[in-house]
Order: structure tokens, then C-alpha cells, then sequence
């Protein structure tokens, strides 16, 4: 039986972060597109105390409302003694009159002048381990758009010694730049080990592989044989990126969706709006183009954008997840073809064969081995989770993406005759 967690469970883990330094196995899981990582030491200055007054807080503040609507709050771990002025962080700090202590009341009011895109809160600590409210900090956005890997930008510094935030009710997300450092969702604690990342190797990633290689193929003939593994990682990373970011949309929407990626083919599935959009597909090929110039600086000309257009044909690609992920919010799936290319949405699943009882597996790991899968019930989950379940058992090849209302993200597929089920899938880009 899972344990249940607590909000005193979320402050240790934050404290054992603190107390421990970051190590080269850290280091070495952040591709060299993503921003570097600098270094860290151990810091056992801030009181458990404190800790477990701010996660308790925060977490009463996640299931109350402000005029009918939860309470939504980024915040920032800051020393206001520490804090200097520089020309070379995108983030600013500006430090209110008084001090505010951190309580219920005044962490509530304060939640709307807080945004993850572009502003948090600061707190800190007095020399008594007492938590207080002592600034906003602006011009965020660099640090929420790589999170969410939005841009790849190297600009992104972390903000603060920690950041938390109020993602949903009863749920708290604690990170520091890229390291994940304890998530709290309705008593379960997912700590970086916990989740599963299958887009960084296993059957599923070897799926998206197929779609991959095919843009890439087509973007090689654009430069030269040795410059071939570039455009390959960079078309990789895209693409990744983008379904990810897409997913994290559904996931904020709180409405529930769907995303199924197959083989253009009319099995077992009636498009309620059938459509070409190929935007989506484009614009990744522009963008991946764009990170290979920057890494070798050997496209041909008549396809080079220059390093600083990415960031604008970044803010293009960003529009385009936005509008796939939009179409999530009308009833059905929203289908794509494996290079991301939108059939259509409001999907419906015919397909009305059930799974036998013995085939249906909860893995563990992103390559799903004997020593890892767990034995799941058909039943256990909802009916949008049972429709995109037999299909993919029923097609093998696909790979369905499922969010249920409350936030959770399942992945699932069918591998050699068993159709396995990934729950809580790596979708930040944190580690």
C-alpha cells in the first residue's frame, strides 16, 4: 500500500535537498542544448522548522478559494541580504516597505499578484527560523518557458535557493532551476527518481523514433554528411519538447484530454473533424535547422535563419503547440500522425475489444522489463483511459497519451502482445 504524505514529508525532502551537494550524475543527464547547470553546495542554513511552516501553508492555501476560485501562488526562496543587482539575470527583485509574516490570510491575498509567466513572491526567514513575505520578483518568464521546455534558451539562471508553487489543489511543486526537488500531489510525494522518463530511451521513444528520423531525413539532404547527427539530436529534442509542452497544456487545462499519434490508417476511429495541419510539423523543421546552425554553423545558406531568429521561430512553434493542445479541450482525441501532423480532433474510438485481464501492465521503467511491470486492472481507470486502452492494444504501433482531469499523465502502448501503461511520466525538463 502507498504511503500517504504530508506536507511535513515535502519540507524533509526539501531539507535532505539542502544538506546534499549536487552530484556529476546530475550534471551529466542535461543535454548540451539545455541551459548548463552550475554548481552546488551543501546548505543547512535554513531551519527544518521554517521548512515544514512554509510547505503546511502553502498546502492549506492550495485547498482554500479566493472569491470562488482556488488559490494559485509562485514563490521564491530568496535571502533579501543576499540579493545585488546584475545586468546579466533576467529577473529582478523589488522589495516591499514592511515585511509581511507568512500566514494563511496573508499568502491568500497576496496569491494574485503572482504569476508562474512572469512574477513570484519572495519569502525568507529571520534569524528565529520565522517565515516572512518580503518582496516580488519580476520578468520570470525566461525561467517558467525553458521549465516547460519552451525555449531552449541558455539564458535561464535559477532564481532564489528554491521555488515553490501552488500547481492545483493539494499540490505543491518544489524546484530549483532544473533539479526536481519534491512534488505533493493530493498525498502522494513524486521526488525526480519517481517519475518516468520514456522520451529518453525504451520502446515508446523508439515509437517517436520513427516520426523523428523521417524530419530529420529530410532536413539532412540540407547540409553536409558530417553535420547529420546535429540536425538528428536537434530534430529529436523538438520534437520532444513539443509533445511534452503539449501534454503540460492539457495537464493545465484541468479539463481532461487526449492524444493519440498512429499511422494514417481508418481502423476502429471516426474523425469528427478531419483536418491537415502540418504548421505544427513545419516549424519544428525550422527550429531544428535553426539549433543544428548554432551548433555547427553548417547549413546551407538559403535555409539558415541565424541564431537570432530562434528564439522568434521558437515563439511561432509555441503558438502552434498552443493551438493542437486547444483542440484537446473539445470532446475526443485529438489525432496526429507520427511527425506530429493533426488529422483531426474530436476523435471517437470504436474499437470495442476489451484487453484480456493478463495483458494489461503498469511499468516502472521506461523499458518495461518482467522485474518492473505490475499486473494493472481494466477497470481501474476511467472510460477515456478504457477507449484509448483498447485501441492501442487493438493497433499496435500507436502510442496514446492520456490527462485525466485532476492533472495526471499516462502513456500507453502495446508491446510485444501486452499493452503497458506508464503513469507518471517526465514531462518538465527538470531532473
Amino acid at each position: 500500500m502507498d504511503t500517504f504524505s504530508t506536507p511535513k514529508d515535502l519540507a524533509k525532502a526539501i531539507s535532505n535537498w539542502l544538506k546534499s551537494p549536487r552530484t556529476d550524475n546530475l550534471l551529466e543527464q542535461m543535454p548540451r542544448y539545455t541551459p548548463p547547470i552550475p554548481s552546488r553546495q551543501p546548505n543547512e542554513n535554513i531551519p527544518d522548522s521554517s521548512l515544514v511552516t512554509l510547505c503546511e501553508t502553502m498546502y492549506m492555501a492550495s485547498i482554500a478559494t479566493e472569491e470562488g476560485q482556488f488559490v494559485r501562488i509562485e514563490l521564491v526562496y530568496i535571502d533579501p541580504d543576499r540579493v545585488q543587482p546584475r545586468a546579466d539575470v533576467s529577473w529582478q527583485v523589488f522589495a516591499f516597505a514592511e515585511r509581511l509574516l507568512f500566514t494563511l490570510p496573508n499568502l491568500i491575498k497576496l496569491a494574485p499578484a503572482s504569476d508562474p509567466r512572469n512574477s513570484a513572491v519572495a519569502a525568507f526567514h529571520d534569524s528565529d527560523g520565522t517565515v516572512f513575505l518580503w518582496g516580488l520578483i519580476d520578468q520570470r518568464d525566461p525561467a517558467y518557458r525553458v521549465l516547460r521546455r519552451e525555449i531552449s534558451s541558455r539564458t535561464h539562471e535559477a532564481c532564489g535557493i528554491f521555488e515553490a508553487s501552488i500547481e492545483g489543489p493539494a499540490n505543491i511543486f518544489v524546484h530549483s532551476g532544473h533539479e526536481l526537488i519534491g512534488e505533493l500531489n493530493v498525498g502522494s510525494l513524486r521526488q525526480a527518481t519517481n517519475y518516468i522518463d520514456i522520451f529518453r530511451s525504451g520502446p515508446l521513444m523508439d515509437m517517436c523514433d520513427i516520426g523523428i528520423r523521417s524530419i530529420a531525413h529530410r532536413l539532412s539532404e540540407q547540409v553536409d554528411d558530417q553535420f547529420r547527427d546535429n540536425i538528428f539530436s536537434c530534430t529529436r529534442h523538438g520534437v520532444i519538447s513539443a509533445l511534452c509542452t503539449m501534454l503540460l497544456r492539457l495537464q493545465s487545462f484541468r479539463h481532461g484530454g487526449a492524444i493519440l499519434i498512429r499511422k494514417p490508417q481508418d481502423d476502429h476511429l471516426k474523425i469528427r473533424y478531419p483536418m491537415n495541419y502540418n504548421r505544427l510539423t513545419k516549424t519544428l523543421e525550422q527550429c531544428s535547422l535553426q539549433r543544428a546552425q548554432q551548433l555547427s554553423e553548417a547549413v546551407d545558406p538559403a535555409y539558415a535563419y541565424g541564431s537570432s531568429n530562434l528564439l522568434s521561430c521558437e515563439e511561432v512553434l509555441d503558438s502552434a503547440i498552443w493551438f493542437v493542445a486547444v483542440l484537446s479541450r473539445v470532446d475526443g482525441l485529438v489525432v496526429m500522425d507520427q511527425e506530429l501532423g493533426v488529422e483531426g480532433f474530436g476523435g471517437i474510438i470504436r474499437c470495442q475489444t476489451i484487453p484480456p485481464r493478463d495483458s494489461v501492465f503498469r511499468s516502472h521503467r521506461a523499458d518495461p522489463r518482467e522485474d518492473g511491470l505490475e499486473r494493472l486492472d481494466y477497470d481501474h481507470l476511467g472510460t477515456r483511459h478504457q477507449s484509448m486502452m483498447r485501441y492501442c492494444f487493438e493497433h499496435p504501433g500507436t502510442v496514446g497519451f492520456v490527462v485525466s482531469e485532476d492533472g495526471d499523465a499516462r502513456a500507453m502502448s502495446s508491446i510485444k502482445g501486452r499493452l503497458i501503461i506508464w503513469e507518471n511520466i517526465k514531462l518538465l525538463n527538470v531532473c
